[in-house]
């Protein structure tokens, strides 16, 4: 239940720094700012958090499993 958790706020957040860097850049332009090439510090550091949790909720979910190979790969006696 948390690894859901900080995986939907992560997206929000993500999905928050997207809208707030579009207002941004037409703000900019409105008031004829030289520099509108790079986004705003905290729309960086709201993007960087939001991937952090996005991957802290993701390792959360559950196990991994161990990835084998299938039959035809090894060989015919299974030889590695």
């Amino acid at each position: 239940m948390a690894s859901l958790f900080l995986t939907a706020l992560g997206t929000v957040l993500i999905l928050h720094s997207t809208y707030s860097c579009l207002q941004y850049r037409s703000l900019a332009i409105a008031a004829d700012l030289p520099d509108t090439s790079s986004p705003p510090m905290d729309v960086v550091i709201e993007v960087l958090t939001g991937f952090l949790l996005c991957l802290a909720g993701q390792l959360m979910c559950g196990t991994f499993h161990e990835v084998r190979r299938s039959g035809k790969a090894l060989g015919k006696r299974g030889e590695i």
